[in-house]
């Protein structure tokens, strides 16, 4: 009986983490109108948002982006460039967040058990009910770092979109590039020794967040600035 209310409460926080972000890609660039359409799309972001990341497996890398990048030309408006800013500020994010997840809970749940590392496979009811509580905990984790992600970036994520020059854009895409491709090229070849893959996940993460609010602000600040000077250019005609 505790399995199952674990189990459910796994269930729950997985689709209540994908309905965050869903709602935080949409407040960036708006879904097609349309309720059946949104609900389609629900429904289709759900199957990359929840992939499972492993060391050495190249597929649940691209596959993703593949799948992302598809769902965002069908189900989003927008120009292309901002489809695919994106994709570049969602992805790595969401990519890192489910690979701490899910490689920190299961070095936990094998360190501290010592059970067989094929999955289920002579588990015991005590280590089946301590596997279940750390699968709940570790989507709770995942959902609330979605809810800090969308509301630190909803204002700045819209504003920029709309706002931003393309050249400033461009700029904010390639410097999330960089932690990007090492970070995916380190889970990729560093097969047996995810600590090390920990902190750059995590520079990833910080460094698309603080890049896009650093962005925002800096160009919040200069158009203050103009609008400023303009203000205080017109006050000297008058005079």
């Amino acid at each position: 009986a505790m399995i199952f209310f674990f189990d459910m409460l796994t269930f729950i926080f997985s689709w209540a983490y994908r309905a965050v972000f869903f709602w935080s890609l949409h407040t960036f660039i708006p879904l097609r109108r349309g309720l059946p359409f949104r609900i389609l799309a629900f429904l289709a972001s759900s199957m990359f948002t929840g992939v499972v990341v492993y060391l050495n497996y190249l597929p649940n890398i691209l596959l993703p982006l593949c799948e992302f990048s598809l769902y965002m030309i069908i189900f989003h408006q927008g120009k292309l460039a901002e489809k695919i800013m994106a994709v570049l500020i969602f992805y790595p994010v969401m990519i890192s967040v489910n690979f701490l997840m899910q490689n920190i809970f299961s070095q936990i749940f094998f360190h501290v058990t010592g059970a067989p590392g094929d999955f289920g496979y002579g588990w015991t009811e005590t280590e089946w009910m301590f596997s279940s509580i750390l699968y709940a905990l570790s989507r709770m984790i995942r959902f609330l770092v979605w809810i800090g992600v969308s509301l630190l970036l909803k204002t700045s994520l819209r504003r920029m979109r709309i706002s931003l020059p393309m050249k400033l854009q461009l700029i904010v895409v390639l410097i999330i590039a960089v932690p990007t491709v090492a970070c995916f090229t380190t889970i990729y070849f560093i097969p047996d020794q995810p600590a090390i893959v920990y902190p750059l996940c995590v520079v990833v993460v910080f460094s698309n967040l603080s890049c896009i609010l650093l962005v925002e602000y800096l160009h919040k600040s200069t158009q203050e600035m103009y609008h400023a000077q303009k203000l205080k250019m017109q006050h000297m005609k008058n005079w």
